[in-house]
């Protein structure tokens, strides 16, 4: 396949609350080239992602880190994706069309959303239809303009359909190819609520906002909900989580910082206190702002780091005096490297055979060692079954352990095997042992 330049597409409506989604852009820049998202990712994007540009037009087996069939609007997929798309068309405004801007504010759960949600109405009103990226959150359930719950199944065969699909068209069902402008009447209409409506207003103020956002937008969650708290006199967590409808444990963590709440219990936090989410997080910016222009920025470089000079003849020599020793006095590889003051990896670097030999000798002597305690033990556990035998008791693990004061003897695999060997060898004498 010849892969033509790129044409110039542009977003559309970036900066405002219908900014386009990063997955509806890539289904219509393949169109522009008439082909699918498929051969776009898999003979193009994959082969730009591990660096052979060369082969770019042949099919790639797999597609590596560029995954299709996941929502690629927000976290670590959105930035590989804009990283190529960027390189492919020269563009340098497509990040508004993610949320890499503000999403790890939160967590991932209940954040975007898995499978792809649409307002046919605004499909069939567009003058050049395109999926918002409101709509590839979770939190967003219904369509502002419209006022209706976003679709979640194709009007024509009732499936679920991928935010992003080998044959994915913004306008099309990947699996029947039904029309998606097509409106289906609920049979139980749905109740619009205000809260729907004013979490809706929300993230489009939030999209709206985050394209002027930089990058390091910072923000603390449990800093903001004390302040909340104070305001509303609500004095621990147990009070807060009444307020708010959850549970204790859950609230005292976000409270103490050691978890950040999901984006949909953040908006309805906000909605509970009056507050708009996106108005505490444009404070976040100006504050910061404010803080870099009150003076000089200072930079804090690390120090220059140095190669450490070592002895490499003198460290050889210890090696080897170590091999000299007896086995018995054979230590691990970890003790011979601190007497060393080098890292193992360093050592099994510049002295491999010698490496090789010191641990070779290392577990020998474990093994031995191994082998005489199971020796010693097996003797014991003869002494005390002739012993029980004497004294006409029965012979049984918990009594042998007992009488050998070691609890728990048995629960290792070594003395099992020690006693049913013992039992294959006296099975008619020992036929009661359990």
């Amino acid at each position: 396949m010849n892969i033509t330049p790129l044409p110039p597409l542009a977003p559309i409506n970036s900066g405002t609350p219908k900014c386009e989604s990063l997955s509806s852009y890539v289904q219509r820049l393949a169109a522009a080239q008439c082909i699918l998202p498929g051969q776009l990712v898999f003979r193009v994007l994959t082969w730009m992602d591990r660096g052979q540009p060369e082969m770019i037009g042949t099919w790639a087996r797999r597609s590596g880190r560029v995954r299709i069939g996941k929502n690629i609007n927000g976290f670590s997929l959105a930035v590989v994706w804009i990283t190529l798309i960027q390189r492919l068309t020269g563009r340098a405004d497509l990040e508004p069309t993610t949320t890499i801007a503000w999403d790890r504010l939160f967590p991932t759960r209940f954040f975007q959303r898995t499978r792809l949600a649409w307002c046919p109405l605004c499909l069939a009103e567009d003058p050049e239809p395109y999926h918002r990226l409101s709509w590839m959150l979770q939190c967003t359930k219904i369509c502002p303009v419209h006022r209706i719950p976003l679709h979640q199944r194709c009007p024509t065969c009732g499936n679920s359909i991928a935010v992003l699909h080998n044959r994915s068209s913004v306008l099309m069902c990947p699996k029947c190819t039904g029309d998606l402008r097509r409106f289906v009447k609920p049979q139980t209409p749905a109740e619009i609520s205000e809260y729907d409506l004013w979490v809706v207003d929300e993230i489009g103020k939030i999209i709206t906002a985050s394209k002027k956002w930089y990058r390091p937008l910072e923000w603390t969650p449990a800093i903001t909900l004390k302040q909340l708290c104070k305001k509303a006199n609500l004095n621990d967590a147990a009070e807060f989580a009444r307020f708010i409808g959850t549970s204790k444990v859950t609230t005292w963590y976000w409270l103490n910082g050691k978890a950040r709440p999901s984006l949909p219990f953040t908006l309805y936090i906000c909605y509970r206190f009056g507050v708009s989410l996106a108005g505490l997080l444009e404070q976040q910016v100006n504050d910061k702002l404010e803080l870099i222009t009150d003076g000089q920025i200072e930079f804090h470089l690390p120090p220059a780091r140095v190669k450490r000079k070592r002895n490499w003849r003198h460290i050889a020599t210890f090696l080897h005096s170590e091999l000299q020793k007896p086995i018995d006095e054979s230590i691990p590889l970890e003790s011979i490297a601190k007497q060393a003051k080098a890292p193992v990896r360093t050592l099994r670097n510049h002295f491999p055979k010698l490496c090789h030999e010191l641990a070779k000798r290392n577990s020998r002597r474990r093994r031995t060692a191994a082998r005489l305690r199971n020796k010693k033990l097996e003797k014991d556990i003869r002494a005390a079954i002739s012993k029980l035998s004497k004294t006409k008791s029965i012979i049984t693990k918990s009594n042998i352990a007992a009488l050998l004061n070691k609890p728990g003897l048995f629960s290792r695999h070594n003395a099992r095997y020690i006693i049913q060997k013992i039992k294959n060898h006296h099975s008619h004498r020992l036929h009661q042992l359990t």
